[in-house]
């Protein structure tokens, strides 16, 4: 992996008061309620990793869900969000849109049910060529659910 020799802008403001506000970090992503899948960040380290935690209930999505499981889509999606935020905090990607361009290695271990706490952790694996690997892992009630290498770009 990459050694981060520059970390972003954004982190150098912060780095002080770091979860102060989480906000400043979720505001990073271009995805706004109801496609917002992070609630709050709980921990971040530029160049490691993040962690961070999302509820999901029916009202997030009314009308969609016809079953109590949470659709696989959105369980990656909310994986690589997290993983989306520690990447532009870290390198300073504030401009342009986050694409995932690979998801890699997609293990569950188990379904996730309406109104759990999903808590993600993302850590920062590799980089390269503009390309950004990072391993999510979820848990919800202190049982890993799901985990995942997820490979980011950005345009």
């Amino acid at each position: 992996m990459k050694k981060v020799a520059v970390l972003s802008e954004f982190y150098q403001e912060h780095k002080d008061n770091e979860l102060q506000n989480s906000f400043e970090y979720i505001n990073l992503l271009k995805q706004k309620p109801p496609f917002l899948m992070i609630d709050q960040i709980l921990s971040f380290t530029a160049g490691r990793d993040i962690q961070g935690y999302k509820t999901f209930s029916r009202s997030d999505f009314p009308g969609f869900f016809s079953k109590t499981n949470l659709p696989l889509f959105i369980l990656v999606e909310t994986m690589g969000q997290l993983s989306e935020v520690l990447i532009r905090a870290t390198f300073g990607k504030y401009e342009g849109y986050g694409i995932l361009v690979a998801v890699n290695e997609l293990t569950v271990l188990k379904n996730t049910r309406m109104g759990q706490t999903l808590f993600i952790k993302s850590r920062l694996d590799n980089v390269f060529n503009g390309m950004y690997r990072t391993k999510a892992i979820v848990h919800a009630q202190n049982i890993k659910i799901a985990e995942a290498l997820l490979v980011h770009t950005f345009k």
